[in-house]
């Protein structure tokens, strides 16, 4: 495998989807008294098993295990620019590490 860091990916959208649930278990134990909202998740595609609690989430796992596979499949068998290459893979670890600071910050305030 010619890009290695693009198994950061699959790591980086399970810390994403753990992290939610611990924050929304953390903001139904106190921050819910004080605050009113009616989905702790954004993304209407997660809304209802976060609000479950669904630690094991077949959806999040199929679409993890999908975009992991296209993009080694792509980065590995199309003569793409290794600099365009380096741009996406850093651009989507850097959204991802700002998505995961926020749910530790937000862990943290609760």
């Amino acid at each position: 495998m010619q890009y290695p860091e693009i198994l950061l990916l699959p790591i980086f959208m399970f810390a994403d989807y753990f992290l939610t649930i611990i924050g929304a278990i953390k903001h139904n134990q106190k921050y819910s008294e004080h605050f009113k909202t009616e989905h702790y998740e954004l993304n209407p595609q997660w809304q209802q098993d976060v609000k479950k609690i669904k630690w094991f989430n077949i959806k999040h796992i199929t679409v993890t295990i999908l975009a992991t596979t296209v993009l080694v499949y792509i980065f590995g068998n199309f003569d793409l620019p290794s600099a365009l290459i380096n741009a996406f893979i850093g651009c989507i670890l850097v959204l991802y590490a700002v998505i995961i600071g926020r749910h530790i910050s937000n862990i943290l305030i609760f």
